[in-house]
């Protein structure tokens, strides 16, 4: 992981580093960062960013005001106003996890969904892999297709194949 910055005070007591630019860069393998504000665990190897962020990973660019990236796990948590992109989808939370390995989201607050497709999801729990178009969400799931409505406590849906599972209390709106 290298940090750039004009700046930086380094506590060895806390193992903690303060870097200080108009623009920090963070860079891990293939993702890179960019914030105003960021301090850097050297033991934890954690950082935190406040006052805004975006991340690029491939195609995928994810914005949000605060937030952690654990740099052994590879995961990029945003919190507050989070939202995940690429062409074919967009998600906005308040807290979302994102593994730069696995290119999986997590998310644990009310989420909105938007693809490619024109489906619209939404969940307060759960998961979107971006390599394989699956959902998975545990509380309050929901989706929109132009010919459907569907309501459930639980939601397993592949976008590709178009095959879903949904599990309690389940309700369907299909004016065909």
């Amino acid at each position: 992981t290298y940090i750039y910055g004009d700046k930086a005070d380094y506590d060895r007591e806390t193992n903690v580093a303060h870097v200080y630019s108009e623009i920090v860069k963070v860079v891990d393998q293939d993702a890179v960062m960019y914030t105003r504000n960021f301090r850097f665990n050297t033991l934890d190897k954690i950082g935190e960013y406040w006052g805004g962020a975006t991340m690029n990973h491939h195609q995928n660019q994810m914005e949000s005001d605060r937030g952690y990236y654990w740099v052994d796990t590879r995961d990029f948590i945003g919190v507050e106003r989070v939202e995940l992109r690429d062409s074919t989808y967009q998600i906005k939370s308040d807290s979302l996890r994102y593994n730069f390995d696995t290119e999986i989201a997590h998310f644990y607050t009310q989420t909105y969904i938007w693809n490619e497709k024109g489906e619209i999801l939404s969940a307060r729990n759960g998961t979107y892999n971006n390599l394989t178009n699956e959902y998975f969400f545990t509380e309050d799931a929901y989706i929109m297709t132009e010919e459907q409505e569907v309501w459930a406590d639980t939601m397993d849906y592949n976008s590709l194949s178009e095959h879903a599972l949904f599990l309690n209390n389940v309700q369907m709106f299909d004016p065909a």
